[in-house]
């Protein structure tokens, strides 16, 4: 679905850039959230009770606005295309369609968007979780030293600062595989682009 993903996000930016709006980013943990939320819609009504149980569930922080498309499977269809491009691109186009939610998709407050997808025989669901967060992570990678380096980009700089971080596991928060402070962590003043380096960790955090 990665391909499919793809597309929705690009549609997407590209009406935002129409409207002057920086691009908006996504990660792994909100995309899983919106693919469970878009299992749930398959069978139930929306629930923003069950949406929040279902971020907090996948370590989400903050408020997610909702948009939902579905588009109804073709008798004829083929049974063996299991990405349902066409369909999900078709769901995500209604969207675009409509004046309420093509205005939270160009809204310029928002700055993630999370896209899930769920399919059963009669329709196909795409959710996209939108929200606002101060920070983009888009990179982590093993130094030579067995150190931790995590390059992302502060998307708030007249609102927010970077002085501290760490890295825990997500079974155990209150646990952290790492923490420093701002000699650890680079800025750089003209891009507002951040390095952070860890020490090696105990236990290994990439799978």
């Amino acid at each position: 679905m990665r391909k499919v993903r793809r597309e929705v996000i690009k549609t997407c930016n590209e009406y935002r850039a129409k409207f002057g709006h920086p691009s908006v980013y996504t990660d792994t943990f909100t995309n899983h959230a919106a693919n469970e939320y878009a299992k749930f819609l398959l069978t139930e009504e929306h629930n923003e009770d069950s949406l929040q149980q279902i971020a907090e569930h996948h370590k989400i922080v903050g408020a997610q606005k909702s948009i939902v498309g579905f588009s109804y499977l073709d008798d004829d269809h083929d049974a063996g295309d299991l990405t349902k491009m066409n369909e999900f691109m078709d769901a995500h186009g209604l969207l675009l369609e409509l004046q309420e939610e093509m205005g939270h998709i160009t809204d310029a407050q928002y700055t993630h968007v999370g896209v899930g997808f769920a399919a059963n025989k009669q329709m196909v669901k795409i959710v996209e979780l939108l929200s606002s967060r101060p920070v983009m992570i888009n990179n982590l990678n093993h130094t030579e030293d067995g150190g931790i380096e995590v390059q992302g980009l502060n998307l708030q700089p007249t609102t927010a600062g970077l002085y501290a971080a760490k890295i825990v596991n997500p079974a155990n928060p209150n646990k952290p595989f790492g923490l420093v402070g701002p000699s650890r962590i680079n800025i750089d003043p003209n891009t507002h682009k951040f390095v952070i380096n860890f020490n090696a960790p105990s236990e290994e955090v990439f799978y």
